[in-house]
């Protein structure tokens, strides 16, 4: 508790709007950043969920996740195809959180810019990896999300 509440928390969330065999997962990935000085810099993932289900649902998910780590943003993916999930993610969050008089996290939007490749996206990592600034969680391992098997 005094290492993650010391720590800036994030939501990012991908959202997959169909939900039959062959689309993709939706996934809300709860983060945080230590700035210690043993840690700096030093991202942890400290939860996930990894599933097809409908857009409430997701909602939901999103609430309690950001409830429960007390995160202070919530970036989505706000492209056309998003966009609508992204403004109603906006709006119910805060009505959520107002009506049960929780702090309400900023949701903002995350676009990239035009012809910024996935590869592109996931080689920003590396430095994490190579200075062993991105921590996953153990105990975790066969969680949906967190194993090899998705």
């Amino acid at each position: 508790r005094d290492v993650v509440g010391n720590m800036y928390r994030m939501i990012t969330v991908d959202y997959a709007p169909t939900m039959n065999e062959s689309s993709d997962f939706s996934c809300v990935h709860v983060m945080g950043m230590e700035n210690s000085d043993v840690f700096r810099g030093t991202l942890y993932s400290l939860d996930m969920f990894l599933g097809k289900i409908s857009a409430d649902e997701l909602t939901w998910r999103i609430y309690e996740l950001a409830k429960r780590w007390q995160v202070h943003v919530i970036g989505i993916e706000a492209y056309p195809i998003q966009q609508q999930f992204f403004e109603r993610l906006q709006f119910d969050i805060q009505a959520k959180a107002e009506a049960s008089g929780d702090y309400v996290p900023r949701v903002v939007p995350i676009k990239w810019p035009p012809k910024y490749e996935k590869s592109d996206k996931i080689m920003g990592l590396e430095g994490r990896f190579t200075q062993y600034r991105l921590k996953l969680p153990i105990d975790r391992q066969t969680n949906p999300g967190y194993s090899m098997d998705g």
